[in-house]
């Protein structure tokens, strides 16, 4: 939506003080990119919506997906933030010791059609763990679990798989 409607919008249905709408309506020429009038929507809609509580919640959710660690949230909003996405379940045995292929693990998700495509994508350096790109013959281990269940799998910027361990 254009910069004036979302501005509007914000004097309007929000609770944020005149000086606050007007300073973000202010700087929008300056740093066009950074989509204050948005985020400052975005931030009132769901406090409204849902509470400031949920409100926090994603915007940690947001903050973790974007940089590619996830290690600051909790198992619950891991399991929210991941509702609907692609997930598998695996032995956690397999992590024990040197652990499973990175090229074994993402065969066997969404990430990747097949261990070829795998073993490419991995090459390329398109998949990671917790903000590390994974090689193909990286192994993962019990250390990369997050909260002893959980390792999230990122091929580029904007596909995950979460693989939960039992």
């Amino acid at each position: 939506a254009p910069v004036a409607d979302v501005v509007r919008v914000l004097r309007i249905f929000t609770t944020l003080p005149v000086a606050e709408t007007e300073a973000i309506d202010a700087n929008q020429p300056a740093e066009p990119h950074a989509r204050h009038a948005h985020r400052a929507l975005a931030r009132e809609a769901t406090a409204l919506l849902h509470g400031p509580s949920e409100r926090d919640n994603a915007e940690a959710a947001a903050a973790a997906l974007f940089s590619g660690n996830l290690g600051g949230l909790s198992v619950a909003l891991i399991e929210q933030v991941f509702a609907g996405l692609p997930a598998s379940t695996h032995d956690k045995a397999l992590l024990a010791g040197e652990g499973v292929l990175a090229v074994d693990l993402v065969a066997g998700t969404s990430l990747a059609k097949s261990k070829s495509e795998a073993r490419q994508k991995l090459t390329e350096g398109a998949v990671s763990v917790a903000g590390r790109k994974l090689g193909p013959a990286d192994r993962l281990t019990t250390a990369d679990l997050l909260h002893g269940t959980f390792i999230p799998l990122r091929r580029g910027k904007r596909d995950w798989h979460l693989t939960r361990w039992a």
